[in-house]
C-alpha cells in the first residue's frame, strides 16, 4: 500500500478548490477559502475527517494590468515538491474512453490540538495519460465544459478510489462542496459504500433532495426548518437532535437505532434515482416560472411533470 492513513477519518470532504496555503494556489476565492477553514477548524478541533482536492500545477491564474488598467492571466507556476509530500500512483478512471491515472499528494493541516488533517491532492500529469488528459489538472476552472467534465470525473470518481487505495475504507459521510463533485455519487453507488442504499442514516438540511435519506424518525432525520431560517437556527438544531434524539437511541436504544439502519435499505434505494429526483426538480424549481415556456410533444401538447406519460413523470419508488 503506498501510503498509511495517519487517522481513521469518518468524514471525506471533496471540493474542487481548497485554500492550503497562500503560496498554493489551488484556489481562486470564497469557495476554497470556506473549504480550506473548515478543514482548518476541524484540525483544531480534533475531527477526524480527510479532504479530497485537484493538484493544479499552473494554480487559478496569475492576475497582470497594463499601464491602461487592461487586465492579462497567465499560469501561476509553482512547485508541488515544495510543498507537499508525493503519494504516487494510486487508481485509474475512464474520460471519453481514455484510461486515466491518478497521482496523489498529500498536505497535513496542523491543529492547535495536535490534531492533522491530511489532504489529497489529485494529479493527472503523468507520463503514461494522453497529452490533453495530463492537462486535466493544470488549472482550475479551466478548459471548456467537456474539459471541465473530465476534471469532475477525476474529483469525484477518482478522488473516491484514491481514497479505498489508501486504506481509508471506514469514511462513514461524504461531503461535497458545491455540486463539482458529484460524480463521486456514482462511485459510491458502484462501490457499495453508498449510505443511502446501506443502512446508514441521514441528518441533513432541508435543502435538496433530502427524501433520498431523510423520513424524519424512520430514515432519517431533518436539521432546521423547511424553509429560511435565521442564523445559527441550523446549528442549534443540530445541538438539540443529536443531545436528545440520536445519540440517546444509538447508545440506549441499540434495537430501534438498527430499525432505522434497515429502513434505510428497504426504502432509500427506491427513492435514490434520477428519474424521481427529475421529476421533482422539474416540479419545485420550474414549474410555477415556466407556465407557457414547456417543451411540447410531436402532437403539440405540452410536457407536464405530473404527466404519467412524460418520461419525467415516474413514482417516487420508480
Amino acid at each position: 500500500m503506498p501510503d498509511v492513513p495517519i487517522s481513521d477519518p469518518k468524514t471525506a470532504y471533496f471540493s474542487m478548490e481548497i485554500a492550503l496555503d497562500p503560496s498554493i494556489p489551488t484556489y481562486s476565492g470564497g469557495l476554497g477559502v470556506l473549504a480550506g477553514d473548515t478543514l482548518l477548524a476541524a484540525a483544531d478541533l480534533g475531527f477526524p475527517i480527510i479532504g479530497v482536492t485537484l493538484l493544479y500545477k499552473k494554480g487559478y491564474f496569475r492576475q497582470n494590468l497594463n499601464a491602461a488598467g487592461v487586465q492579462s492571466e497567465g499560469p501561476e507556476q509553482w512547485n508541488p515538491s515544495e510543498k507537499l509530500t508525493y503519494v504516487g500512483p494510486l487508481s485509474t478512471v475512464t474520460v471519453e474512453g481514455r484510461r486515466v491515472r491518478i497521482a496523489a499528494w498529500r498536505y497535513q493541516i496542523h491543529g492547535i490540538s495536535g490534531h492533522e488533517v491530511p489532504v489529497y491532492l489529485l494529479d493527472t500529469d503523468l507520463a503514461e495519460n494522453a497529452e490533453q488528459d495530463r492537462r486535466l489538472t493544470d488549472s482550475l476552472y479551466g478548459g471548456d465544459d467537456v474539459h471541465r467534465l473530465g476534471q469532475e470525473v477525476v474529483l469525484g470518481i477518482g478522488g473516491c478510489c484514491v481514497l479505498r487505495q489508501l486504506g481509508y475504507v471506514n469514511v462513514a459521510t461524504y461531503h461535497m462542496n458545491e455540486g463539482h463533485s458529484a460524480l463521486l455519487t456514482l462511485a459510491l453507488i458502484e462501490s457499495e459504500m453508498a449510505g443511502t442504499l446501506n443502512g446508514v442514516p441521514s441528518l441533513s438540511v432541508l435543502d435538496g433532495w433530502w427524501i433520498e435519506g431523510c423520513i424524519e424518525g424512520v430514515t432519517g432525520w431533518a436539521i432546521g426548518a423547511d424553509g429560511p431560517s435565521e442564523p445559527g437556527a441550523e446549528a442549534s438544531s443540530l445541538y438539540v437532535k443529536l443531545d436528545s434524539v440520536i445519540l440517546p437511541m444509538f447508545y440506549g436504544r441499540p434495537n430501534d437505532y438498527g430499525k432505522i439502519m434497515r429502513f434505510c435499505i428497504a426504502l432509500n434505494g427506491g427513492f435514490f434515482n434520477t428519474q424521481r429526483m427529475l421529476s421533482q426538480y422539474i416540479s419545485n424549481a420550474y414549474s410555477a416560472d415556466c407556465q407557457g415556456h414547456w417543451p411540447t410533444r410531436i402532437d403539440n401538447t405540452p410536457v407536464r411533470a405530473a404527466d404519467k406519460s412524460s418520461p419525467f413523470a415516474k413514482s417516487q419508488t420508480g
